[in-house]
């Protein structure tokens, strides 16, 4: 879970599975298409609140240049250095109700 807040990003890895070092994430996914840089602060211990972004526990990263994401509840897809370059990003729409 990654959680956006102006110039700020709280990426959250509850299962410990994330073995790419935090330091290595230089960019996020902010919406389709829509690219930002970040760097990594600092782990910040605390537990898991939706509405206390400052004492949520989990990775923090700050971005370069203050964003407002479309859905500040939306996830974010954070990347090493040019993982995208070379690619486009498709916007797909999809009717309401079940992808099936």
């Amino acid at each position: 879970m990654k959680k956006i807040a102006g110039s700020r990003i709280l990426a959250a890895d509850p299962e410990g599975k994330l073995s790419t070092p935090r330091q290595e994430f230089t960019q996020a996914v902010i919406a389709p298409g829509e690219l930002a840089g970040i760097r990594f602060a600092k782990h910040q211990a605390g537990r898991q609140s939706r509405y206390n972004f400052d004492h949520d526990e989990g990775d923090l990263f700050r971005l370069t240049s203050p964003v407002t994401p479309p859905d500040p509840d939306a996830g974010v897809v954070l990347a090493q250095k040019d993982a995208f370059a070379g690619h486009q990003f498709l916007l797909v729409e999809h009717a309401e109700g079940s992808l099936s």
